[in-house]
């Protein structure tokens, strides 16, 4: 049963992450609308969905590519209006902000 959960878990975050690269990559508006739409839906259906789509949401909003950052960015103000509150508590935590702020701050440049 464990492993069953392991590999469930693994399959899991690989649908987020597979929607995630859907969502923001350099497609149309509506295609990456379509997979933000999915992802923010799978967020929501998976007990650990927020935390999981924090840890993908960091490493693209980190992106030197500046449109899937930005894309990124939009996805996760979705998550924040559509996931509630597990997504909410999980970007407010220190760790989350710390790496927002090492995108955006001059020192981590």
């Amino acid at each position: 049963a464990v492993y069953q959960r392991r590999v469930r878990g693994d399959m899991e975050f690989q649908n987020l992450q597979s929607l995630l690269n859907r969502a923001t990559a350099p497609n149309s508006e509506d295609e990456a609308k379509h997979y933000c739409t999915r992802f923010t839906t799978l967020v929501n259906q998976e007990p650990d969905g927020a935390s999981r789509a924090i840890t993908l949401l960091i490493a693209k909003v980190q992106s030197q590519n500046e449109p899937v950052a930005l894309r990124a960015i939009h996805v996760m103000d979705q998550c924040g209006k559509l996931c509630g509150k597990p997504f909410q508590a999980q970007i407010g935590k220190f760790r989350f902000l710390n790496e927002l702020i090492k995108r955006v701050s001059v020192k981590y440049a």
